[in-house]
């Protein structure tokens, strides 16, 4: 017998809890709209509609996926961030909410410029520059990483997004294959790296440690060696004037300002996340 939704949602949020998963209702309310291709309005206004037997089979399906702790997002193959939707696999980081004050950051010091380059070291989905690059029409950019698959990803998404032409993205590990006098200098040079030291790895979430790319997420020792590679090549990449503007984990403010203030750079500011904790440093490049 078909499924009403008000009957599958019941059946799937109780195996959800059952398996520790945060917030069951929600998820299962995503899949849902998923299966249907409906918004979540006609979901919560429709409970008796049914769902035909291949519907709750696919369904059925994706919530085993969730079951073994498979991010959402990985799931459904997407996650909006800023103000479009990004495709996501599991070469990717997923893209948070918490990054998009990055994105503001940028946008905030970005007016200084009548028209700029913008550098995204490990672009992942490219979600950063992208986003950058729909705010301002006259930026281009280029976005590196060192997984192939990860720029496949990045790729189609500025293809997705119609802003290949002002997008180049190629594999590097951080600065190894880029020329400052070829390809920079930028105006803008934002990161998002990893920075979760290495005795923090296995006590967070399963749905980070068991299908994030670790190598989006392992730091070191400390959480800081990726700044321990960026800052000492940024001035050569960095235009006079310009702006460094970079992701910070819990409690690493303060080392990663003394990073940058030891290669010459003056701190410009610090913002805060959505839970008030410091997570986007903004760094200058002297004029001189």
């Amino acid at each position: 017998m078909d499924k009403s939704i008000r009957k599958a949602q019941a059946i799937i949020v109780r195996r959800l809890e059952s398996c520790g998963i945060e917030m069951p209702h929600l998820d299962t309310r995503v899949l849902i709209t998923h299966i249907l291709n409906r918004d979540p309005g006609w979901i919560i206004g429709n409970p008796e509609a049914k769902l035909s037997k291949r519907q709750w089979r696919h369904l059925d399906l994706l919530a085993e996926r969730r079951e073994q702790r498979e991010p959402i997002a990985y799931i459904l193959g997407k996650r909006e961030f800023w103000d479009s939707e990004f495709l996501v696999d599991s070469a990717t980081l997923i893209p948070r909410p918490d990054s998009e004050i990055l994105v503001q950051a940028a946008l905030d010091v970005l007016p200084q410029f009548e028209s700029f380059q913008i550098l995204d070291l490990g672009t992942g989905t490219g979600c950063l520059l992208l986003s950058l690059l729909g705010e301002c029409v006259d930026a281009n950019g280029l976005g590196v990483d060192n997984s192939a698959a990860a720029l496949k990803i990045a790729q189609i998404n500025s293809e997705r997004l119609e802003l290949s032409d002002r997008a180049v993205f190629r594999k590097s590990d951080w600065f190894s294959e880029l020329n400052a006098d070829e390809d920079g200098p930028f105006d803008i040079i934002i990161t998002n790296p990893p920075y979760v030291k290495d005795s923090e790895i296995d006590v967070l979430a399963p749905e980070i440690t068991n299908y994030e790319p670790e190598a989006a997420i392992r730091g070191g020792t400390d959480g800081l060696n990726a700044y321990r590679q960026i800052f000492p090549n940024v001035r050569c990449f960095l235009r006079p004037g310009g702006f460094f503007l970079g992701e910070v984990g819990v409690g690493q403010l303060d080392s990663v300002t003394a990073l940058a203030q030891r290669e010459g750079f003056t701190i410009i500011k610090a913002l805060n996340d959505l839970a008030d904790l410091p997570r986007c440093v903004v760094v200058g490049m002297p004029q001189n």
